[in-house]
């Protein structure tokens, strides 16, 4: 969990379970903000990144970006109604969903980091795909 999530940065008193879920959160905010701009394309850099995904890359990112929203809309339900319960609880079922996703995201971020290098991307592939 510290490896992926750096929560050895929260402070420990009073409100660990929550300082934990929040950095669970920011961190679902950041991949679902990458995943948006490859769904929705708007930025050269988006357009150029998005041109390089099959139909089973979008099928994957899109899947992934639905559950990514589901932990953070529970994240943000849970935040309402804190508890250290609901706080762990969260916690548990993130990290596992998370060790999961690593390899789809994996796939993904190498194809957007690749696509820089490797040239394969004319100027007429550099469009919208949804």
């Amino acid at each position: 969990l510290n490896k992926d999530f750096e929560i050895s940065s929260v402070e420990t008193e009073p409100f660990l379970l929550r300082n934990i879920r929040n950095k669970l959160f920011e961190n679902i905010e950041h991949v679902t903000a990458i995943l948006d701009d490859l769904v929705h394309p708007d930025k050269f850099t988006s357009l150029t990144e998005s041109a390089v995904l099959t139909e089973q890359d979008k099928e994957m990112i899109i899947t992934l970006y639905k559950q990514l929203m589901y932990y953070s809309r529970l994240a943000l339900e849970i935040s309402v109604e804190d508890s250290d319960d609901l706080n762990a609880n969260f916690i548990n079922e993130f990290y596992l969903f998370w060790n999961e996703s690593k390899k789809i995201l994996l796939i993904i971020t190498k194809k957007m980091k690749d696509c820089w290098t490797n040239n394969t991307v004319e100027k007429s592939d550099i469009a919208y795909f949804g």
